[in-house]
């Protein structure tokens, strides 16, 4: 097993994106338990100091592929999202200790 040289954010959804994914038109209920959190790797070199302000530039990013995942029709997202509204609509964590359980190369490709 080794160490990784990142720590991880786990962004975790939360009553206000769970009513804004209920109130889309034709919404098929959703359990709340059945909402998954999303998992960033982010520099080790940030924990624990330079994670606020790392969020606070990638927070924008982060909420619009939560928005996405769900609805694609943006005339249907919240307006003004801002860092507030994004940890009112999720919880953030960190976690500096990262493990790899694994001995194959980890592959990585770009998001869309």
């Amino acid at each position: 097993m080794d160490v990784i040289n990142r720590s991880v954010v786990v962004i975790k959804p939360q009553e206000p994106y769970y009513n804004w994914i209920t109130e889309l038109p034709g919404a098929i209920g959703v359990a709340k338990e059945m909402m998954e959190a999303t998992v960033l790797l982010i520099s080790d070199m940030l924990y624990p100091s330079g994670i606020e302000g790392y969020m606070r530039q990638i927070f924008d990013q982060i909420f619009t592929i939560q928005l996405e995942s769900l609805e694609t029709d943006v005339k249907e997202w919240p307006q003004n999202r801002n860092y507030e509204m994004f940890l009112q609509w999720f919880k953030v964590e960190v976690h500096p200790l990262v493990l790899d359980a694994l001995e194959e190369t980890i592959q990585k490709e770009p998001y869309k």
